[in-house]
């Protein structure tokens, strides 16, 4: 996926999980709450990232 907010299929569960579900892809999102799932993994991926000087 080419797009600058994208941090990569590697980035954490909810990344690989939006890759399955673009055009083509075998993945669905479905209910909200699976979006909200992915959306919750890349936020907790991105947190456990920082370092404590960003804090």
């Amino acid at each position: 996926m080419n797009h600058p907010d994208f941090a990569g299929s590697d980035y954490s569960w909810g990344d690989r999980e939006l890759v399955r579900c673009r055009r083509g892809g075998k993945g669905r999102a479905g209910a909200p709450r699976r979006w909200i799932a992915m959306a919750t993994s890349h936020h907790l991926g991105h947190l456990s990232r920082r370092t404590s000087a960003e804090f």
